[in-house]
């Protein structure tokens, strides 16, 4: 949204923040397991819970948690974002893009079944359910549409939802905007249908599940075909071998000209030399012709060649 805030009206905004605190609260010291964890994957809401009933200090922000105490990292990136800094007061700041990763995959995985979109960037992550105004009448009742959908988000989670008009390319649009900051687990199925208008958590799961047994039914068609194919190009390459074995052929040339065999009845010349330390192959196009000296070409049969396990006959 960050590109399109000059044209943005702000039809509704929720919003939430603790009060920021200039000195640290707390000398508790922070266990070096738990930010090898942070480091690494992250952290839910549930173990920041968990944190506060061990009693760290642990405040709320729009762009961050903080928590209170004595630490040292090493890693800030996760996600291919920093998400963890130190505060002015010596906190250990998290961003929200670090919290809860594997629920917003979760809701991601559903909403968009539902034309919501979802992305993250170094601040946060954010969903939008976008409708296109086609005439500006008609605006004020595609906003209050969406204000009705926004007052209907009753789970709780952490961060904001508002509704927003703007004009992007000279069209005009009216969009549900959430900042998903965090969500407990508890939470996360009723949000999900909270947003959800066309489909349910459940319908949605039938929908995954016959999916999956698809993409597995798919999976052993393909299978079969490669154990196939791939009993095809061994026969292949078994005649390849009895029919031109006494030609002597080898699978990696040397420098010098050979005869590419591609197949049973399909050849290349090839001129083998050596650029900047690396063998450099020149192919000209398809001709027979040329090896009807070296090659019986009386063989009719027509199949194709096998890959990378072409054999290579010296002119």
């Amino acid at each position: 949204m960050a590109n399109r805030e000059d044209k943005i009206e702000y039809l509704f905004v929720s919003n939430y923040t603790d009060t920021k605190h200039k000195l640290l609260t707390t000398k508790k010291v922070v266990p070096n397991e738990l930010l090898e964890q942070i480091e690494t994957r992250g952290i839910t809401t549930e173990e920041l819970e968990a944190l506060k009933k061990q009693g760290f200090d642990i405040f709320t922000y729009q762009t961050q948690i903080t928590i209170h105490g004595v630490f040292k990292i090493n890693n800030t990136r996760i996600g291919g974002y920093k998400s963890l800094t130190v505060n002015k007061n010596k906190s250990l700041g998290i961003r929200w893009n670090a919290i809860d990763k594997q629920k917003k995959d979760k809701i991601q995985s559903y909403v968009r079944r539902d034309n919501w979109k979802m992305f993250t960037d170094s601040k946060g992550t954010y969903l939008e359910l976008i409708k296109v105004v086609n005439d500006l009448s008609d605006k004020k009742k595609v906003a209050d549409t969406l204000l009705e959908k926004c007052n209907s988000i009753k789970t709780p989670f952490f961060g904001t939802k508002q509704v927003i008009g703007f004009n992007y390319f000279g069209r005009h649009y009216v969009a549900l905007c959430i900042s998903l900051d965090g969500i407990f687990e508890s939470n996360v199925n009723n949000f999900i249908n909270d947003l959800l208008d066309n489909y349910t958590v459940e319908s949605l799961n039938e929908v995954f599940d016959n999916e999956a047994k698809e993409r597995e039914a798919q999976s052993k068609l393909n299978e079969a075909y490669r154990v196939k194919k791939q009993a095809s190009q061994d026969e292949l390459k078994a005649k390849v071998l009895e029919k031109f074995k006494k030609h002597n052929p080898v699978k990696e040339p040397s420098i010098g000209t050979f005869i590419e065999v591609r197949g049973l009845n399909t050849f290349r010349k090839v001129v083998v030399g050596k650029a900047f330390g690396k063998f450099n192959f020149k192919r000209s196009i398809d001709t027979t012709e040329v090896f009807e000296s070296v090659i019986d070409l009386s063989a009719t049969e027509k199949m194709s060649g096998f890959g990378s396990n072409f054999l290579y006959i010296k002119l």
